[in-house]
C-alpha cells in the first residue's frame, strides 16, 4: 500500500508540474487563460486519492474475505485490492482538479 501511496503521490506531482510548464508557456507566449497552479488544491486532492486507497483497500479486502477469493493466497488477494483501490484513488485524485479519469484513459 505504500507504494500505491507513493505512486498517488507521484501522479498528483506530475499533473502540478504539467500545469506549471503549460501556464509557463502559455504565459510567456501572452495567450494565459489558464489559471496558475493552486497548492492547496493539489494537496487537498492527494488526500482524496490516499484517503479513497486506504478506505477502498479496506473495502476491498473485506468484499474478497466474503467470496472464493478467501481460498487464493494472502499476497494475490492483497494484490488485487490494491489495485482496485489505486485505480479508484487515482481516480479521485484527478476528478478533484478536474480531469476525466475516462478522458486519461481513452486518449
Amino acid at each position: 500500500m505504500l507504494a500505491t501511496t507513493v505512486a498517488l503521490a507521484a501522479l498528483d506531482y506530475a499533473v502540478l508540474l504539467l500545469h506549471g510548464l503549460t501556464y509557463g508557456i502559455l504565459e510567456v507566449m501572452d495567450e494565459a487563460h489558464i489559471p496558475p497552479p493552486d497548492l492547496d488544491r493539489y494537496w487537498w486532492a492527494l488526500a482524496v486519492g490516499v484517503a479513497v486507497l486506504l478506505v477502498g483497500t479496506a473495502g476491498m479486502l473485506w468484499l474478497l474475505a466474503r467470496t472464493a477469493a478467501r481460498h487464493w493466497p494472502a499476497w494475490a488477494t492483497s494484490l488485487l485490492a490494491t489495485a482496485v483501490a489505486g485505480l479508484l484513488g487515482a481516480s479521485g485524485l484527478l476528478l478533484v482538479l478536474g480531469i476525466s479519469p475516462l478522458d486519461v484513459l481513452l486518449s
